[in-house]
């Protein structure tokens, strides 16, 4: 069942509860009036219209408030549900211009991949600087939307950061534990890994 319908079903039980009640006043008193003109007290009939007149002002009353309850948790629950909707859209966009920023840093090196290949012309390695070049544009592209590069060869392996395919043996002391050679390079944006390292460790 559905908050509005809920919320309907006790808007219903509040109004019949009130016309209950209110009915079960009306018999009372009815029932009470016809005992005390039937004994003659025009005194005590009295006081119970009166009393009628309270109860039924006060019945009133708490139909409005019970009303009016009924009415703002209505709207409370239109306001959260606006709510959501627009914290779904905000991250929604959100994401959109993180995957966009990403897509914007690595489109000029696509583009520069397509002038280095026209440019090589008769000569396949007069395209290799070019590629260097478009490399390091992309990483620079990476380091400005906060992208880092990690897991080089030299650094300290560690299994939060790095996987390591395989070893390989040094007689170096020095070398033992450290990377040396990289598979795929990791990268990490603030404290967070994007992608891990894989890499060949010398055997410690």
């Amino acid at each position: 069942m559905s908050e509005q319908d809920k919320t309907e079903n006790t808007e219903n039980q509040t109004v019949d509860a009130s016309d209950v009640a209110e009915d079960i006043i009306d018999e009372t008193v009815e029932a009470t009036t016809d005992g005390v003109e039937a004994s003659g007290g025009d005194s005590e009939i009295d006081i119970l219209r009166n009393e009628l007149a309270a109860a039924t002002t006060a019945l009133a009353v708490a139909k409005d408030e019970a009303a009016e309850a009924v009415s703002a948790k209505m709207r409370a629950l239109a306001e959260v549900q606006t709510v959501k909707r627009r914290t779904a859209q905000e991250h929604l966009l959100a994401r959109q211009k993180g995957v966009d920023s990403v897509i914007l840093a690595v489109l000029p090196g696509y583009d520069d991949l397509g002038r280095a290949i026209t440019s090589a012309g008769e000569d396949p390695t007069s395209i290799l600087p070019g590629i260097e070049k478009v490399r390091e544009g992309i990483k620079r592209n990476l380091e400005n939307i906060g992208i880092v590069e990690m897991g080089l060869e030299g650094e300290d392996f560690d299994p939060q950061f790095h996987e390591a395919l395989t070893t390989m043996p040094t007689d170096d002391p020095e070398l033992k534990g450290k990377i040396a050679q990289v598979f795929e390079s990791g990268f990490m944006k603030d404290d967070r890994v994007v992608r891990i390292a894989r890499v060949v460790v010398y055997q410690d």
